[in-house]
């Protein structure tokens, strides 16, 4: 479908370890451990500079001691950006100990991130790593995500048996992953992206959703749980999936991606319910926009579709938390549904919505609102 496109996740992270006397097998200085679990501790707080002369410290100390080395590439990754010189510094460590897994993972890292990325020698790296610690879970998620985008590569050069067999690859690895780690959301990810990529849209749905249920805030798997439905001819589904995906940064690749494919499931199901046509090319000209969700949500409630009208009102506040009045009409319709606590707490969201925005406002709005919704709460507190 002309209208989606998928999105294969973040980049990969490059963990670091504090070690400590007793980890390291050789004879180590242990003012050469002092200083880099120092070091260390500075990167993780983002204190870049002290960090590098901490673990400069460190090789003082200790010459071949190799964890430094690790750090001074970090350093160079995180802080800097430097591939280049964060990939000799990965190779220093290995060079005092090739058997150093998390090096090998740092350096398939810096692989990964080149442009154009050298993903046949990253997923070398993550491998190595893997050889030395099958139980390295961030080396097994990185190489399941650098086959599978090596696969993806593959598909779109039009070697489709390529791809099937890296694919094969991506999910073995991801697969022994979750046995090890079941909440690996990225892993999760991979695998539906890899199911959507290759039409088989069931799996692909599931494992979105389970990305989901682990992690409810993620973007990209909403974002491409939102492409499985688009292409799957539903469009509702679809609208909730962008609508989450929405809440990512304003001007993201995957937000961007969330209001084009908005607008299409708006205009797929316009072609379904006549009450929404109006809307269309406002929806198209600026999709994600609440205020379009909450009056459309008003026009379902006017046509008699009130659970139409509160999935709109409730994308309302998904969209603009200080979007007060969708709250009222989700209160009010909650009290005409008899349901009580829904009535009291939608009711306690508006009063404490209106009162953060009227903080800014020298007329306040909302009043008689306000008041309704106060003494509606009173009343049905008592009962």
């Amino acid at each position: 479908m002309k209208h989606t496109r998928l999105y294969l996740g973040a980049l990969m992270v490059a963990l670091f370890a504090t070690r400590c006397a007793a980890c390291i097998e050789k004879t180590v200085h242990p003012d050469a451990i002092r200083h880099h679990d120092t070091g260390v501790e500075y990167l993780k707080q983002g204190n870049c500079v002290q960090a590098e002369e901490r673990c400069r410290l460190a090789l003082e100390y200790g010459p071949n001691f190799e964890h430094p080395h690790n750090c001074l590439g970090m350093v160079a990754l995180t802080c800097h950006g430097d591939l280049s010189e964060a990939k000799e510094h990965f190779k220093d460590a290995l060079a005092v100990n090739p058997d150093f897994a998390e090096a090998h993972n740092n350096l398939g890292t810096c692989f990964f991130r080149e442009n154009p990325p050298n993903y046949d020698i990253a997923c070398d790296e993550f491998l190595a790593a893997l050889e030395i610690d099958p139980g390295y879970f961030d080396a097994r998620e990185n190489l399941g995500m650098c086959l599978m985008r090596q696969g993806t590569v593959a598909g779109d050069k039009g070697d489709v048996d390529k791809r099937k067999d890296l694919y094969a690859k991506a999910r073995s690895h991801l697969i022994r992953l979750l046995e090890m780690n079941p909440n690996n959301f990225n892993a999760r990810h991979h695998l539906g992206f890899m199911d959507v990529t290759e039409k088989k849209y069931a799996s692909a749905e599931q494992n979105f959703k389970r990305c989901l249920e682990i992690d409810p805030e993620n973007p990209v798997c909403a974002y491409n749980l939102g492409n499985t439905y688009l292409q799957t001819g539903r469009c509702s589904e679809a609208i909730q999936a962008y609508i989450t995906a929405l809440r990512d940064k304003d001007q993201s690749e995957v937000a961007v991606g969330a209001r084009m494919n908005l607008a299409a499931s708006y205009e797929m199901c316009a072609a379904q319910d006549g009450a929404i046509k109006e809307f269309l090319d406002r929806i198209k000209q600026d999709p994600g926009n609440p205020t379009h969700h909450y009056d459309l949500g008003s026009i379902y409630a006017e046509k008699g579709l009130p659970d139409k009208a509160v999935n709109e009102w409730e994308n309302t506040v998904r969209l603009d938390p200080r979007y007060c009045p969708a709250y009222y009409e989700l209160a009010m319709h909650a009290n005409k549904t008899l349901d009580t606590t829904r009535t009291i707490a939608r009711c306690q969201d508006f009063v404490s919505c209106a009162t953060e925005v009227n903080k800014d406002e020298p007329t306040p709005k909302w009043g008689d609102r306000v008041e309704t919704c106060k003494e509606l709460v009173r009343k049905l507190e008592l009962e």
